[in-house]
């Protein structure tokens, strides 16, 4: 005969492990609402600081033509001004409508890319010109040994070498050269952006590609630290890497992938 004491402390036993195992799924449950809401406050934050970075550069460029045009009215370079302030508007439009990208990037998708055919030495000398425009009193120097067509995104790339010279603006020493330089050997593609200064510090570099690490930057200098994430991002979904390398004679920031067979 079973003892009801016995089949009433099992039953209220067996109540406790249902009700601890409901708490704990609630637990789980209610952690992972609440890491999916940060996660979605820091892409929140991240596409407002990724649109006022990206978008730096050309507004500047954009200022600097147009007040250029009211002070000198038309000369024989405002057609050029012209065409320059129009290719960053182009870049600005390209940025906004593919801004969602970073975040698929953030939540492990990856950048979404749009190859095509076209010229990289004026997808890249459209960059060089748009900084030229915007800091004028920065030197900047460019080289390139590049095919007449290369197939890749190149809104991506000009979007990745605008940060990496921003980037040289913002920390390099402003007496020293900027120099940029491309070239594809062997089948690989080279572009590399180069500045002087103080060098890097060893224990930033493992950190540099991540997003939100500026560090110990220059006292003044402004940003959240988006562009090198930003850039490798874009490397990375090219199928290439973006290295770096940091010593008293130079920081020179290196993209490399493999060019595909035309």
């Amino acid at each position: 005969m079973k003892n009801p004491e016995v089949l009433g402390a099992f039953k209220l036993f067996a109540e406790l492990i249902a009700h601890h195992l409901d708490s704990e799924a609630r637990l789980v449950k209610t952690r992972e609402t609440l890491d999916q809401e940060r996660k979605m406050a820091e892409l929140r934050e991240q596409f407002i600081a990724v649109l006022g970075h990206d978008l730096r550069n050309p507004i500047a460029a954009i200022d600097a033509g147009t007040s250029r045009l009211l002070k000198e009215g038309w000369t024989d370079r405002s057609p050029l001004v012209l065409k320059l302030m129009k290719s960053s508007i182009s870049r600005m439009s390209g940025l906004v409508e593919n801004v969602m990208d970073l975040a698929r990037a953030r939540m492990g998708g990856g950048i979404v890319l749009e190859h095509a055919d076209g010229d990289l030495v004026q997808t890249l000398m459209h960059v060089v010109e748009e900084l030229r425009v915007a800091h004028p009193e920065r030197r900047l120097s460019s080289s390139f040994e590049l095919p007449t067509t290369v197939t890749l995104d190149h809104l991506r790339i000009a979007q990745m070498i605008s940060n990496l010279l921003s980037n040289s603006v913002t920390h390099g020493d402003p007496e020293i050269e900027i120099r940029i330089a491309g070239h594809a050997r062997d089948g690989v593609l080279e572009i590399s952006v180069s500045n002087g200064g103080e060098p890097i510090p060893p224990e930033r570099l493992a950190n540099l590609f991540q997003p939100f690490r500026r560090g110990e930057a220059k006292p003044g200098v402004q940003g959240l630290g988006l562009g090198l994430y930003i850039a490798s991002q874009i490397a990375s979904a090219h199928g290439g890497r973006l290295g770096v390398r940091s010593d008293k004679d130079e920081t020179r920031f290196t993209f490399t992938m493999p060019l595909k067979a035309g």
